[in-house]
């Protein structure tokens, strides 16, 4: 039996199995629930005749399935992203009324699009085309785990399309006068822990900040000069060699020597005593751009970010004549694509060389 119910304006299907009432609502046409009513009677006599039985997938169970996967497979930033994602498109398909996976078709991921579009964020702004681009990625890669482990036989979003990204100016990198205003006030700046030391060391070294947060005693060999990552440090999950300035071993020095007198193991840590994290670095270095925007000492602090650093000490290399293979190995870098995407050239040092041709 099918019929309309009112209250939540959708279509439920009804269904006896072995004199129990069985029913599902949610859906969006007569036909849809009749369709499902006649697949579960179906199923219900091939179970009788002890033939094989196809079992449909809720969305809700799959998301949960993945996401559980991801807390134990990913970065917490990572898995904390698909979250937000997921619980974008359960919002969606709530609103669809779409149930199982089966139901679900390319036309959805066009139809997301448009409903995402509309929505306003907390900030009064609507979704960026790189939001919903990640929110597509994490659907699709959901799909694609689940057709892996053979929960699903197909992926509905296999040939989606994505916004392309537009190419607009260059990347920020800091100058030498940003480099030293930024220190000289984050020196001065007594409620931030350790974020001088962070700045001087990130900007100098290339070090991602979640390498930086996972510095250890015994990571750091003052009398060579080097700061040596373990494979289980990095996100290439490689072991790699950095090399220090003098004014990086002097940071370290201090700091080695606070953690030591604490009895702590980890270098960089919070006002209370902990291991330092990329959001606290991250917040507390926006804090104090915007400080120094408002007195004009910084232009577009909002294009500055904690990875620009490492953009920073990439671009300045080259520029000051290191090999670029040298420098992709301090880095932990293994192809020449990725270190170009870091890559900025100063327009002073593209314009070198022009006028060498000998004619």
């Amino acid at each position: 039996m099918v019929y309309f119910e009112k209250k939540t304006k959708s279509w439920r299907a009804q269904w006896q199995v072995e004199g129990k009432r069985r029913s599902k609502s949610g859906f969006t046409s007569k036909r849809n629930a009749f369709l499902y009513e006649s697949s579960q009677k179906i199923k219900h006599e091939q179970k009788l005749l002890g033939l094989p039985v196809d079992s449909e997938v809720e969305i809700e169970n799959l998301f949960d399935r993945y996401l559980q996967w991801g807390q134990a497979c990913k970065k917490e930033s990572t898995n904390k992203r698909d979250k937000i994602a997921l619980r974008q498109w359960r919002q969606f398909f709530h609103l669809k009324h779409l149930i199982t996976v089966e139901e679900i078709s390319k036309k959805h991921s066009f139809d997301f699009i448009e409903w995402r579009q509309q929505q306003i964020n907390p900030r009064g702004n609507t979704p960026s085309q790189r939001t919903i681009n990640l929110d597509l990625h994490t659907l699709k890669h959901c799909f694609n785990w689940a057709l892996e482990r053979e929960i699903i036989t197909e992926n509905p979003f296999e040939k989606i399309s994505f916004f392309k990204n537009r190419k607009g100016d260059l990347p920020r990198y800091l100058t030498t006068t940003e480099i030293e205003i930024i220190e000289e006030a984050a020196k001065k700046e007594t409620r931030m822990t350790c974020l001088y030391e962070v700045f001087v060391i990130l900007v100098r070294t290339g070090l991602r900040s979640g390498e930086l947060c996972q510095l250890q005693l015994d990571n750091i060999d003052l009398e060579k000069n080097q700061i040596t990552l373990k494979s289980s440090q990095t996100k290439a999950h490689r072991s790699r060699t950095v090399f220090i300035s003098p004014k990086v071993k002097d940071v370290l020095e201090k700091l080695a020597e606070k953690a030591k007198a604490e009895g702590r193991t980890h270098l960089i840590y919070t006002r209370s005593g902990k291991k330092q994290t990329p959001e606290h670095i991250n917040r507390r270095l926006r804090n104090l751009l915007n400080r120094l925007e408002k007195e004009g000492k910084i232009e577009n602090s909002r294009e500055i970010h904690v990875h620009t650093l490492r953009r920073t000490f990439i671009s300045h290399m080259i520029m000051q004549g290191i090999p670029p293979i040298k420098v992709m190995s301090w880095v932990g870098h293994q192809q020449w694509n990725t270190i170009k995407r870091y890559l900025v050239l100063s327009p002073d040092y593209v314009s070198q060389g022009w006028d060498v041709l000998p004619y």
